[in-house]
């Protein structure tokens, strides 16, 4: 059964979730990842992401060399913690 989720808005107001604002860059990308294992223990797939997963795959067989490796996910992720840190008082 697919989750419906908040409104987009219920997101993007901090006052909706006080422990998750205080909360490290690092804590929060725990809790993502902690969720996001949590959430595929499930093991459904609804129409809707089994046509995301298959349009995805044609446009990697379309394109197999479009592709980033491990390493540049990772930096690309550094990168962003760092921007982020930066921007903050």
């Amino acid at each position: 059964m697919p989750i419906t989720l908040p409104r987009a808005s219920f997101l993007h107001d901090p006052g909706n979730s006080p422990a998750i604002s205080a909360l490290t860059v690092d804590q929060k990308l725990r809790l993502l990842s902690d969720l996001c294992h949590d959430v595929s223990r499930d093991g459904t797939i609804t129409p809707e992401i089994a046509a995301l997963l298959d349009e995805r795959l044609q446009e990697h067989t379309a394109n197999p060399t479009a592709v980033r490796s491990t390493e540049q996910v990772t930096s690309g992720i550094q990168e962003l913690k760092k921007r982020i840190a930066a921007s903050r008082p």
